[in-house]
C-alpha cells in the first residue's frame, strides 16, 4: 500500500529541495520515522485477530530507507525473523481453502473434549484475511500527511526560506 502526500508550500519545499537538499531529506526522513512508528503502534492495537502470545503485535516492524533516487520510503511490515514471521502473512492476507494432510504419520489428531479425534485429511475452510497494517495505514494517511507539512514547515524554517 502506497501513501502520497502533499506539501501545503509545494513552492518552498521544491526550492529548498533544490538548494538544501540535506537538510530537506534529513527532515523527510525524521518525519518517515514518525509516521511508520504511529501506523505501527496502530497496527498494533487496532486488529481483529484472537492475540495469544502477543508475538505478531511485536513482530510489526519499521524501516526507513533512501531509494537511489534520493526518495524517502517508510516501511511497515511483519518482520519474517521474529516468532510471529512465518504466520503473520497467513493472518494478515488470509488463506483460501485448502486441504490439511499428515506429513509423515497415517493420521491426523487432535482432542475433541473428552478424547480424541481422528482423520486421513481436513479440508480447512480458509481464514479471513486482516489486514491490520494496511487498515492502519489508512487510519492514519491525514496524520501522516500533517507530519510531513510539519517537517517540511520545519525544514524550510532552518534554511531559512
Amino acid at each position: 500500500m502506497d501513501i502520497k502526500y502533499s506539501f501545503r508550500n509545494e513552492e518552498a519545499v521544491q526550492a529548498l529541495k533544490q538548494r538544501f537538499p540535506d537538510t530537506f531529506q534529513h527532515n523527510m526522513m525524521l518525519a518517515a520515522k514518525v509516521s511508520t512508528r504511529d501506523v505501527q503502534k496502530t497496527a498494533r492495537v487496532k486488529h481483529r485477530f484472537r492475540s495469544r502470545s502477543g508475538n505478531l503485535e511485536l513482530a510489526i516492524d519499521t524501516d526507513v530507507q533512501i531509494t537511489p533516487g534520493h526518495e524517502v520510503i517508510g516501511i511497515v511490515q511483519i518482520d519474517p525473523n521474529s516468532p510471529a514471521g512465518t504466520y503473520g502473512p497467513y493472518v494478515h492476507d488470509g488463506t483460501p481453502p485448502h486441504i490439511i494432510r499428515p506429513r509423515t504419520k497415517k493420521w491426523l489428531r487432535w482432542s475433541n473434549g473428552s478424547g480424541f479425534r481422528f482423520a486421513k485429511m481436513v479440508k480447512h475452510p480458509g481464514t479471513k484475511r486482516d489486514q491490520f497494517i494496511y487498515e492502519a495505514g489508512e487510519t492514519n494517511q491525514q496524520h501522516i500527511n500533517d507530519v510531513f507539512n510539519r517537517y517540511a514547515d520545519r525544514a524550510i524554517k532552518e534554511a531559512g526560506l
